[in-house]
């Protein structure tokens, strides 16, 4: 039941929706009101829009509802059983002794939804990209009215099935890390045993904070095969659209500090809450599996593809990211788009950068046929 400060701050932003709509309208017509010259009018209308959603999930602690009924997706959304009702041995074992999988024991696999895009394949596909969306580990989902852009966009340039994750956020009870960690092993071995895919034709592909898990999920593979226990093996390729790679204590007042704060659309304030959900309780800020920057691993050979947006307020974090994982010897591929905000690739469409975004992953097909050889 939502609080009655939510019902407050709910009450005050309808009243006054229309007249900040309009403000906003109204104010950026003129070219020299505008936080970045290069943007068109769509483009700021777009940023600045989306920054007001955010900022009203934000301040009521928004709790997005998810259920595993498939809705309009149909025969697209299914659901995958966790391992312990699976038939995955190589799993099981995971799961039967000490890893960061168990690190918070009242955290356990569940049953999680996902929708195929372009459509539920009527055979063994022939590759699949796993992708995880953003929204800090606290709002966003996979139903096609909020997120059925980028995934149709990749799955053209790409010429592959994509799978999107319903992962469990961190708003959910008993949800913090490692609940999105495990159920992104959870997807993958869904691909690998059940699906029957071949490592080299899987990606993981993420957005935002969803390549946050995406590092995570990399991370562990390696830890353990680098353990000598028996392990995952390493997909061909991940792919990340706007990482998040910062959630230390100064993760979020960088961002409140960052000369950019007027021009991306990111609230500090997200970040803190979705730092706040997601660390589990009693473990410090930035820990290696929730904070990539300066903990930087070695891949093992697989190679990755980062896009970042020049105004992002993470740019620089990206920047460090790139040259610390290159440093340790890493094949990665750094796709540095000019001009654009955070995460374009899972709001593209909606912030007015479709073009900058569809380039990007025209970038990234060509990254991943170069080094994997995907396309033959």
């Amino acid at each position: 039941m939502p609080s009655f400060r939510a019902n407050l701050y709910t009450t005050f932003a309808l009243t006054t929706l229309l007249i900040r709509i309009l403000g906003t309208l109204i104010y950026y017509l003129p070219r020299f009101t505008r936080p970045h010259e290069a943007w068109t009018y769509r483009q700021v209308i777009g940023v600045r829009l989306y920054y007001l959603g955010l900022n009203y999930l934000t301040a009521i602690e928004y709790r997005a509802p998810k259920t595993l009924i498939p809705g309009r997706e149909g025969d697209r959304f299914i659901i995958i059983s966790p391992p312990d009702t699976t038939t995955s041995d190589q799993l099981a074992l995971h799961y039967s002794r000490s890893s960061i999988l168990t690190s918070v024991p009242s955290i356990r696999p569940v049953p999680i939804g996902a929708v195929w895009h372009p459509a539920l394949p009527s055979s063994k596909p022939a590759r699949v990209i796993l992708h995880f969306h953003g929204g800090a580990y606290v709002v966003g989902g996979v139903r096609l009215n909020i997120n059925g852009w980028s995934p149709s966009i990749l799955s053209d340039v790409m010429e592959s099935h994509v799978m999107l994750l319903q992962y469990r956020l961190s708003v959910e009870e008993n949800a913090s890390f490692p609940a999105a960690l495990q159920d992104g092993i959870t997807a993958y071995v869904y691909v690998l045993e059940k699906l029957g895919l071949e490592p080299q034709n899987i990606i993981l592909s993420g957005d935002s904070a969803g390549g946050n898990l995406v590092l995570s999920m990399i991370r562990y593979l390696v830890e353990e095969k680098e353990k000598g226990t028996e392990a995952l093996p390493l997909p061909a390729a991940a792919l990340l659209w706007s990482p998040w790679l910062d959630l230390t204590e100064n993760g979020t007042r960088k961002v409140d500090r960052h000369p950019r704060r007027w021009v991306d659309y990111l609230p500090g304030d997200l970040l803190e809450w979705g730092i706040r959900r997601v660390t589990p309780m009693g473990w410090k800020r930035g820990h290696r599996f929730l904070s990539p920057l300066g903990n930087g691993f070695r891949t093992l050979e697989m190679p990755i593809f980062l896009q970042a947006g020049t105004e992002e307020v993470f740019f620089e974090d990206q920047v460090a990211f790139v040259e610390e994982m290159r440093a340790l010897g890493n094949d990665i591929e750094f796709c540095e788009v000019k001009d654009a905000p955070h995460d374009i690739f899972g709001a593209g469409n909606v912030l007015g950068f479709e073009k900058e975004a569809e380039e990007a992953m025209e970038r990234a097909r060509t990254y991943v046929n170069k080094r994997v050889g995907w396309f033959g």
